[in-house]
């Protein structure tokens, strides 16, 4: 398949997400929220997106942002997610994964679609905290080469790092406690695409 025929699949995809999205919205009130602070969480629930990429097959590596003063944990490395809203009226989330797509677009500028090798996520991993249930999912995608995101006010940084790099960082928390785990669903879904 080729890099057009990849995209066009994912625009498909996508409006065909945000249709079932809008139609979801019409049951309610055609607005979502964010639900605020949910005990020790923003929100019940939360989804971002790992990017990964490799150069000239050496990787992974991934993306991070630098959390800003003007968030919940500042001056951590994470990645680009955040809560999942909820209907403002029947108190049902969004979708994890177009939630976690329009997290993204916010705080890299740059749509999943115009930078992932594949229309959906090599892989994903969901965090459940068992004493508040709270859980937050994240989402593997491979990027096509490095990109330069045009960050919004909730980063005030970025670095494309190899784990070990990452691990050496101050990480948000939640991004400290998946890691492990992460590293080893990027190291099943290894496939050093890049482009020349």
């Amino acid at each position: 398949m080729s890099i057009a025929d990849d995209m066009l699949a994912f625009l498909i995809g996508a409006v065909t997400g945000a249709a079932l999205v809008a139609g979801r919205r019409r049951e309610g009130s055609a607005a979502f929220r964010d639900e605020g602070q949910v005990g020790s969480h923003w929100g019940s629930a939360g989804s971002g997106i790992l990017w990964f990429t490799y150069v000239s097959g050496t990787g992974p590596f991934v993306l991070l942002l630098h959390r800003s003063s003007s968030v919940n944990e500042p001056h951590t490395w994470g990645i680009p997610g955040g809560a999942v809203p909820v209907d403002d009226e029947t108190g049902e989330p969004m979708d994890s994964y177009l939630s976690a797509m329009s997290e993204n677009a916010e705080e890299t500028g740059t749509p999943v679609g115009e930078m992932a090798t594949s229309r959906w996520p090599e892989a994903e991993h969901v965090y459940r905290d068992e004493n508040s249930g709270f859980q937050f999912t994240t989402y593997l995608h491979q990027a096509r080469r490095p990109f330069e995101p045009k960050l919004n006010w909730e980063s005030d940084d970025h670095r494309w790092v190899s784990l070990r790099e990452a691990k050496a960082l101050p990480l948000h928390p939640g991004l400290a406690r998946a890691l492990p785990v992460l590293e080893n669903k990027l190291a099943e879904v290894a496939n050093p695409h890049w482009d020349q």
